[in-house]
């Protein structure tokens, strides 16, 4: 009886173990390349993880603190992650070969996966600090926005099409913060949630008062004939929170969402889309500035062209997909 009892046991052990290394075989370890935690969008990026983690089958999602989009192209082309937080203006430009950063070095490789939110992006300044235009912030010593990151890129290229000259203060939304606060710098670009000021915005505001600027009838005129990627944002008076007295006033703007490469599994892009669509409750805690439908919202956002495997659940969920947003790989 002992021994059929240990046959039995040691049969259970065996099955058990079996079964984990089946599981632990059909798992796929993804990661994503994401921003800085002092970010807000760090926030969303822990938020979708959970969502994927509990509605994308057969995938367990990493998260990997980055320098947000330039960094995550290049992370994605090297293999060093699997998919990345992008913002579409950048991803068009490196799709395309054009600007700066992309000129002679394309990256057609990148196929978007879903966009979640759309901010305006703030020139903030020490309202002490005697700036009230864009054009006055030349030789003052100001940050861009941090390494890395789409709202740096885009800031530089800008400023160098308005021909304003700052002394760039390089470092992460922290650090400028920081320097913001000890009157080392006179601001900073930060990209808001929504319309609205962003958590580190909101935290110099406590103890230093701050001006907004915006841009220029001749700016906002600059930036649609040359830089027509680049989305125009105009903010209502009275609506930004903590600034109520503030008129009308229009700056630039910028989408985010997660892009992959065109190898990335067709299979594993459908699951993660659906999941997203899934798992609002997540997304929604993490960062409540996120669309409502996301899959609807963010697809008029686009700019090059989707993952087959977000063609496939987009179509499913019955949306109208441009062609222009069709991967060449489907029209073959």
């Amino acid at each position: 009886m002992k021994k059929r009892l240990y046959l039995s046991f040691t049969a259970f052990i065996a099955c058990s173990m079996i079964f984990s290394l089946n599981a632990m075989a059909e798992t796929k370890y993804l990661s994503v390349g994401t921003c800085r935690p002092s970010s807000s969008q760090f926030g969303y990026a822990v938020g979708m993880a959970k969502a994927l983690n509990k509605y994308a089958e057969g995938l367990n999602i990493t998260v990997v603190e980055t320098g947000a989009t330039v960094d995550n192209i290049k992370r994605m082309e090297n293999k060093q992650i699997h998919f990345g937080l992008v913002t579409p203006g950048v991803t068009y430009q490196a799709y395309n070969g054009i600007g700066e950063k992309w000129k002679n070095n394309a990256k057609p490789w990148i196929r978007m996966l879903w966009i979640y939110m759309r901010g305006v992006d703030n020139y903030v300044v020490r309202k002490d600090s005697g700036v009230t235009s864009l054009k006055e912030l030349t030789g003052k010593k100001f940050n861009p926005g941090f390494r890395g990151s789409a709202t740096e890129a885009t800031c530089e290229e800008i400023f160098d099409l308005f021909k304003i000259k700052p002394i760039y203060y390089r470092g992460g939304v922290a650090d400028a913060v920081q320097a913001i606060k000890d009157n080392r710098i006179v601001g900073y670009l930060k990209t808001g949630a929504g319309l609205q000021l962003d958590a580190s915005t909101k935290d110099i505001m406590t103890l230093t008062p701050i001006r907004i600027l915006p841009f220029t009838e001749e700016q906002v005129r600059l930036v649609k004939e040359n830089m027509p990627w680049v989305m125009i944002v105009h903010v209502p008076a009275g609506i930004v929170k903590g600034m109520e007295q503030m008129g009308a006033y229009t700056s630039w703007g910028m989408g985010i969402g997660y892009a992959a490469p065109k190898d990335f599994a067709e299979e594993d892009a459908y699951k993660i889309v659906k999941a997203i669509d899934q798992g609002m409750e997540f997304q929604k805690a993490g960062y409540p500035g996120c669309f409502d439908d996301i899959p609807k919202t963010g697809l008029k956002l686009m700019k090059t062209p989707l993952h087959p495997g977000a063609v496939r659940y987009y179509r499913e969920r019955g949306l109208t997909i441009p062609d222009e947003l069709i991967p060449p790989e489907m029209k073959k």
